[in-house]
């Protein structure tokens, strides 16, 4: 069961109340190093794996604005140092992203502490550097989005691929950092996975006070609102798909700008070379690249590499939702559920 606290923001200052929460992990020895996003001299956003908490003051976990998807990474680090405790502060798609990733044995997440962020969408790089400098700052560009946050609302206009997550509040991180449904420039919600994470976090040491139960069910309500507003985006833009790819016409005319730059599938965090075994048989082809829908997080890192606007984060909703739905299988929903097809065999 969950254990939801409160960290009191100070002088409407959260981002310094979220450093100062994930700094206290490096300093109580918690974690032994932490990946989460830095900002850079020109306001770029990129995770980084710090062990100095005063690198934190740099970090920025809510900015709307991701550049890839940091499982791939934090995945490759905990397989390269299996018996450091490291921890990442990482948003809903990344986390699904993560999971997957174990369950084919491409993370290992025995002593990885997982921080995760609510999150009301990103924008494209360059919207965002040109949106934080007309802001003032990417820090006061990041408190301009998440104060309308508390009513679920989305300051600016989003990637595609985020106007369609089917879940922007954490799954499977051992705490979460939430401010769907909050005034975040008063609080922000602290919530543990269970007592057990929240003991050995020392969530209480580094939190104000336990939240009222009314906090927790506004915070639900309103992402149960969100939730149905990108769904309906969803089944919008899935439905142009489906009627482009009922005609070989459309298919193709959807297709024709791809020259094969390969630079999607290398912005995938999933995706394990499932068109590239030429020795695999077409049925075998096609089965695996099935398999690696099923578990596509939905962050639309693909869409975002390509340089010739294939919208591909679509195409890979529209592919998947037939096949998760015949497998009844939601990606990252829990790390103890077995992919379909390791059930079956």
């Amino acid at each position: 069961m969950n254990v939801n606290r409160i960290i009191e923001v100070k002088e409407g200052n959260t981002l310094e109340a979220a450093q100062g929460l994930l700094s206290s992990l490096l300093k109580a020895h918690l974690v032994d190093a932490l990946f989460a996003p830095q900002t850079a001299a020109d306001s770029a956003m990129s995770s980084a794996l710090v062990s100095d908490p005063d690198a934190l003051a740099k970090s920025n976990p809510f900015a709307p604005v991701m550049v890839a998807n940091a499982a791939k990474d934090v995945a490759q680090a905990t397989l390269a140092q299996p018996d450091r405790h490291i921890g990442a502060v990482l948003r809903p798609c990344e986390i699904r992203a993560l999971v997957e990733l174990a369950k084919r044995g491409r993370a290992n997440l025995a002593n990885l502490t997982v921080v995760g962020i609510d999150c009301l969408g990103t924008l494209e790089p360059f919207d965002y550097m040109r949106k934080s400098l007309a802001a003032g700052g990417a820090a006061e560009m990041t408190m301009q989005c998440m104060q309308v946050a508390e009513e679920g609302e989305i300051m600016c206009q989003t990637r595609t691929a985020c106007q369609m997550c089917e879940r922007p509040a954490p799954r499977g991180a051992d705490v979460t950092l939430g401010f769907i449904g909050v005034d975040a420039t008063q609080e922000l919600l602290v919530i543990a996975a269970d007592e057990s994470a929240d003991a050995r976090l020392r969530l209480s040491e580094m939190t104000d006070r336990l939240a009222h139960e009314a906090k927790v069910a506004r915070r639900e309500a309103t992402l149960t609102n969100i939730i149905a507003r990108h769904n309906a985006v969803a089944d919008r833009e899935l439905s142009k798909i489906e009627t482009a790819l009922g005609s070989l016409a459309g298919a193709l005319t959807m297709l024709a700008t791809c020259t094969e730059c390969r630079l999607c599938l290398r912005a995938c965090p999933l995706y394990d070379g499932e068109l590239d075994d030429t020795s695999v048989s077409l049925v075998g082809q096609l089965g695996a690249i099935a398999r690696w829908l099923v578990s596509c997080s939905g962050c639309g890192m693909c869409q975002e590499s390509c340089p010739n606007g294939v919208p591909l984060a679509v195409l890979a909703r529209a592919l998947s939702r037939p096949l998760r739905a015949k497998l009844d299988y939601t990606p990252g929903r829990s790390i103890t559920e077995e992919l379909p097809w390791a059930a079956a065999s």
